[in-house]
Order: structure tokens, then C-alpha cells, then sequence
């Protein structure tokens, strides 16, 4: 009596750990699953950030040229360049 009590405990010992092992699995899978979805958000992010640095630098030189603009007109007598030029800017969809 006292074997088959051994081989049941036994028994259930590999069936537990035999779910910890397949818990780990999904684990590792969900874990690699999630690095590699990191990462791919880590790259679009700094392809975005140097869109952004680069739009931003497009912005900077654009209100320069605004800032010619607007003086060429004002010494001309001319107003609403400036806006002009941003209501280009926001129907053009820059």
C-alpha cells in the first residue's frame, strides 16, 4: 500500500510540474512576443521623433522665410502676408 501511495504522489508531482513547465512556455512566449512588440514601437518612435525634428526644422525655416516675407510687404505698404501665407500653409495640409 504504502508503494502506490508513493508512485501517486509521485504521479502528481510530474503533472505539477509539468504545468509549471507549460505556464513557463506560455510565459516566455508572451515575454518574446512582447519584447519584439517593444522594439518595433522603440523604432517607429525614433523614425517619428526624427520626422518630427525634421518637420520642425521645415516650420523654423518656413516662419523665416514668413519673417522676409512680411518684411518685403510691410516696406511695400502691404499687409496680411503673414496670414496669408498661414492660411497657404493650412490648405495645402503641411
Amino acid at each position: 500500500m504504502e508503494l502506490l501511495d508513493l508512485q501517486r504522489a509521485l504521479q502528481s508531482e510530474i503533472r505539477a510540474k509539468q504545468q509549471i513547465s507549460d505556464e513557463l512556455s506560455k510565459i516566455r512566449s508572451a515575454y518574446l512576443t512582447t519584447k519584439q512588440r517593444l522594439e518595433e514601437s522603440e523604432f517607429k518612435m525614433a523614425e517619428m521623433s526624427k520626422d518630427l525634428e525634421r518637420k520642425s526644422d521645415q516650420n523654423d525655416e518656413l516662419r523665416q522665410k514668413l519673417g522676409a516675407m512680411d518684411y518685403d510687404t510691410s516696406t511695400r505698404n502691404q499687409s496680411g502676408g503673414a496670414a496669408a501665407f498661414f492660411h497657404m500653409l493650412d490648405n495645402s495640409g503641411l
